[in-house]
C-alpha cells in the first residue's frame, strides 16, 4: 500500500541517512534552507536510522543512500516501509542501472544520482512526498528490458492515471488534470498498483511498460 501524501503546500518532513559527512552536511543545509521541508534528522548509518525509528521518530520521506558504511540500504528499506510508513527516495553516487534497478525491486518511491544538481534533490523530495515518484528516464528504460509481465486489464480511468503516474505526476496534479478529486485519484492508484501486484507507483511503471500498457518517452 502506498503511504498517506502531504498535500500541495503542506511541510514535508525529511530524514536524510549518508555515511559521507560533507555530502550529508549539504544535503542537510540545502534542505534545512527551503520553507517547503522540515529536516527532521541527518543520520550517517543505517544503526542510527533502526534507533531513531525505534525512538519514534516520524517522516514523510526518507532519503537513503545505496551504500551506506554499515549496511547496505535495500536491507532497511522493508524496516523503514513497515515502521515509518515513508516513502523512500533512493540516492547514489553512481547514477548507473544497478540503483534504479534496487530502488525498483526494493519498493522505494524513486532514485536520484549524487551527481545531480541540489535543487533537483528538493524537487523530487517535493515531488515524492505529494505522492510522485522520481526517476532517470534513460536508465529506466534499460531496467524495463530485464525481464516480463503478463498482460494486465485496466479501465481507461486507471490508464490515463497510470500515463500520469509514468511522468511521475503526484496525486494531487494528476487530480487537476482529470477533473476528479484527490480521493478518487488515489482510489485509482491503489487499483493500479493491485492489479499489477506492484508495492510502488515506480515498480507499477516499470511493470505496465513490460506488459505492454505504456511506453516511457526518453530525451
Amino acid at each position: 500500500m502506498e503511504p498517506d501524501a502531504v498535500m500541495e503546500g503542506e511541510i514535508a518532513k525529511v530524514v536524510v541517512v549518508d555515511d559521507h559527512a560533507m555530502l550529508l552536511e549539504s544535503l542537510s543545509a540545502a534542505l534545512s534552507r527551503d520553507p517547503s521541508i522540515e529536516l527532521i534528522a541527518a543520520l550517517s548509518s543505517g544503526g542510527e536510522l533502526r534507533a531513531a525509528i525505534e525512538d519514534g521518530i516520524e517522516a514523510d520521506v526518507v532519503v537513503l543512500d545505496l551504500e551506506l558504511g554499515d549496511v547496505l540500504a535495500t536491507e532497511i528499506v522493508p524496516i523503514v516501509q513497515a515502521e515509518l510508513d515513508a516513502p523512500i527516495l533512493l540516492i547514489s553516487g553512481a547514477g548507473d542501472r544497478r540503483g534504479v534497478t534496487a530502488a525498483i525491486e526494493s519498493g522505494c518511491a524513486g532514485f536520484l544520482s549524487k551527481g545531480l544538481p541540489l535543487s533537483s534533490l528538493v524537487g523530487a523530495i517535493r515531488t515524492i512526498a505529494e505522492g510522485g515518484s522520481v526517476y532517470p528516464a534513460s536508465l529506466l528504460s534499460e531496467v524495463i528490458g530485464m525481464g516480463t509481465t503478463p498482460p494486465v486489464q485496466l479501465t481507461d480511468k486507471e490508464m490515463e492515471v497510470l500515463r500520469l503516474l509514468a511522468a511521475g505526476e503526484p496525486a494531487a496534479q494528476i487530480a487537476r488534470q482529470l477533473y476528479v478529486s484527490i480521493h478518487t485519484t488515489r482510489n485509482h492508484i491503489r487499483a493500479i498498483l493491485a492489479k499489477l501486484n506492484a508495492r510502488s507507483q515506480l515498480e507499477a511503471v516499470v511493470l505496465a511498460v513490460r506488459s505492454g500498457l505504456i511506453r516511457i518517452e526518453t530525451d
